[in-house]
Parts: C-alpha cells; structure tokens; sequence
C-alpha cells in the first residue's frame, strides 16, 4: 500500500504545482489581478487561490499593490491588485552573431537588468569560451535557485535535442557543439532555437495580452543574412532537420550571385544588410572603401540622401518579390520586420506593398497586415527570454528540460 500513498502523494505535488503555475502565469499575463479575479479566469476554488497566493507571497514570488487613497466614489474594501514580484526569478539570455553578439540579464517579467557585449572571434571554441565566461561573470554573485534557465539564439539550423549547430552558413560554422562548449560549469538549465523564430516567439509572448494572439505570421529579420521564423496554424514550422521556414533560401533567380548556402540567387543576396550596402556602394559611387552599414544607410536616407533612398528603395522591390512566395505559400496573417527593415519601415512600405499587391491574389491579401517589430534590436534575446520563461509556465514538473520544444506552450 506504500507506493500507492506515495503515488498519490506525487500526484497531489504535481496538481500543486501545476494550479501555481497556472496563478502565476495568469498574473503574469494580467498584472493587478486581485483574488476574485484570478478565481474567475483560472476555475479554481477561492480557498485554493487564497492558499497559493498566501504561499507565493511568503516565498515573496508575488507582491501586493499599494493602492494609494481610495475614492470617494467606492465604497468598502477594495479587492488587492497583484502581480509578480520582478526580482523573484532571473533569466539569462545570449545572441550569438557577428554583428549582434551579447549576454543579457533579465527579469522574469521580461525586463533586461544588464547586457554585455561579446566580441566576435573567428574561431568557435575561443568565441563560445568567452561567451561562457560572459554568462559566468553576469551571473556571478544571484542565488543559482533564482536563475530559470539560459535562453540561446542561434542565426542558422541547430539539432533540437543536443545543441550543436547544424549550419550557420553567415557565422562559417558547421556542425559545431555549441550547447558542449557553453554548459560547462553551468548548472542551469539551456533552451536553445533558431533566431528568426525567437523573434517570433518574442512577439507572441510579449504581445499586448488584451489583443488577438496570432496564430499564422512570419518573423522576418535580417541581422546578417535574412531569416524567417514561420508560425503556422499556432505551432513554429521546423521540418524534418529543423530547417523548416528557411526562407532566406528560397531562389528568386538561377543564374543570380552566390549564396553562402551554396546555391544561387536567394532570396537574402538581395535583402540582406551586405546586399544593401554593396546596392549602395554602387550607387553613391563611394570613393572610400570602408562599408557603410545598413543603419547608416537608413539615416542618409531619412536625412536626404538620393543614393541611400534608392538603395533602400530597391531593396524594398526584392523584399516584396521574396514576400510573394511566402505570402501564397503560407497565408499568414501577419508578418513583421526586424532589423534594419523595421528601422526603414516607413521609408518602404509602400513600395512592399505595391510589390505585393501586382503580384499576389486578392485573397491572399485580404487579412494580411505588415509592421515592424515593438522590440526592435532586442527581437532575439526578448525571444531567448520568452523561451525560458515558456517552458517555466508550462512546466508542471520540477525537472529541468534542455529541449526547445517550448514555443508553442507560448502561444
């Protein structure tokens, strides 16, 4: 009879952790929550509610609000707001890149505490040693049993189940064990996904919860080369390798210049920030060899600059020709811009758009909106954040999980 008291004991451990994380998550979603309201949205029973809440407050995981003076107008005891307590619990995010390469520290309401930079470094293993020693020195002096998990975003195809990057073509990395170099001496848990799909995911969990939840939309960024990140019908497009939604491949032109994919004429070596800035090159007949980068590009053009007009007018062709295959291919309902093209939006929108009405059905169109991204350079390590924190919320037990296969609890 033993073990079926000790089944029954785990089984009532897990139902209590699972109704916490449900407050909690509810409380996170909806600050100023008070406990009426929580036991509308969540189901649970008002003494259920009132010992979880009198036992995340003595575990100081969620605090009280000061409601200041109480109007004239009301009258009686005014139910008490509540939300997380932001200190509580901490998550540590990484962007591996050449151009954006940094370890941040944050919050668990998804507020970056600190950042540093990591200095790009040819060789993997000095790269990924010094983005170890990053994480360490950030970390060094929290509590370990505050600190979720570390959230890693990757440009390029990473194994789902062991980390190693498959290829990250614009970073020259091939089979590479990032997730071996980086665990080291780390005794927190890693998640780990692609980049264009982190920022995706940042959209999603960081959305205004008042607001629609997307459920088909496309993430499209361009740190270095062009990545998508494809949410469709609620889940994220991986395929069988996990290169699902790779759409920064797909072949506008046969006979086109040479892809570091190695193939010809896709679609990112005419949108990506190198194919801006050769455009560019080329049309200010620029006397000095340095690059003017892609955000450079976006100021000359707002301050008047033919040259850099063009340049992103252009770009703003192909960005519409690529969007054509996407938009009949997946039928989103969203789709939004990350770097330098969320800076430039208002500069090319109307030119994408025109691009996509001559050559795409009405049909197509009809429920189709484009922005920028609300999270601007932070897109991927917001998205690193929300990995996290999507597996801490939907988690119901306690062990810890390396797989990202979390996203769609997000959404």
């Amino acid at each position: 009879m033993s073990h079926l008291r000790t089944a029954g004991a785990f089984r009532k451990s897990t139902l209590r952790r699972a109704n916490e994380k449900l407050v909690l998550n509810s409380i996170r979603q909806h600050p100023s929550l008070s406990r009426a309201d929580l036991v509308r949205l969540t189901g649970l029973s008002p003494s259920s509610v009132t010992f979880i809440i009198n036992r995340l407050l003595r575990e100081r995981m969620v605090e009280e609000l000061d409601q200041g003076e109480t109007s004239k107008a009301q009258v009686g005891r005014q139910p008490t707001p509540l939300r997380l307590r932001s200190s509580a619990r901490l998550v540590v995010a990484v962007e591996i890149g050449r151009i954006h390469s940094r370890v941040v520290l944050a919050n668990w309401c998804g507020e970056i505490i600190q950042t540093r930079n990591v200095p790009w470094n040819a060789s993997p293993t000095v790269y990924l040693q010094r983005m170890r020693s990053t994480i360490q020195s950030l970390i060094n002096g929290h509590d370990l049993q505050t600190i979720i998990g570390i959230g890693l975003a990757v440009g390029g195809t990473i194994h789902r189940r062991t980390g190693r990057v498959i290829a990250a073509e614009n970073l020259g990395w091939f089979g590479i064990d990032v997730l071996g170099i980086l665990k080291q001496d780390l005794p927190i848990p890693f998640h780990w996904d692609n980049e264009a799909r982190l920022c995706a995911l940042a959209e999603v969990w960081f959305g205004d919860p008042e607001q629609k939840r997307l459920h088909n939309f496309v993430f499209l960024t361009a740190p270095e080369g062009v990545g998508t990140g494809v949410l469709a019908d609620g889940r994220f497009l991986r395929g069988a390798a996990g290169a699902g939604g790779e759409f920064g491949h797909i072949m506008l032109d046969p006979n086109g210049p040479p892809c570091v994919c190695g193939n010809r004429g896709c679609w990112e070596q005419y949108v990506s920030p190198r194919a801006l800035e050769r455009r560019y090159a080329a049309l200010s007949n620029a006397a000095s060899k340095e690059t003017t980068t892609a955000d450079r590009i976006v100021d000359l053009a707002r301050s008047g600059d033919p040259a850099a007009r063009q340049a992103l007018v252009e770009t703003a062709k192909y960005v519409g020709l690529g969007l054509v295959n996407l938009i009949v291919a997946l039928n989103p309902e969203s789709i939004v811009f990350g770097d330098y093209l969320a800076r430039a939006w208002d500069l090319i929108e109307e030119t994408i758009w025109r691009e996509v009405r001559q050559r795409t059905p009405p049909y197509c169109l009809s429920q189709l909106m484009m922005r920028p991204s609300r999270h601007g350079d932070d897109a991927a390590v917001k998205g690193a954040i929300a990995l996290v924190l999507s597996d801490y919320f939907s988690r119901i037990h306690d062990t810890p999980s390396v797989e990202a296969e979390h996203a769609s609890a997000a959404v």
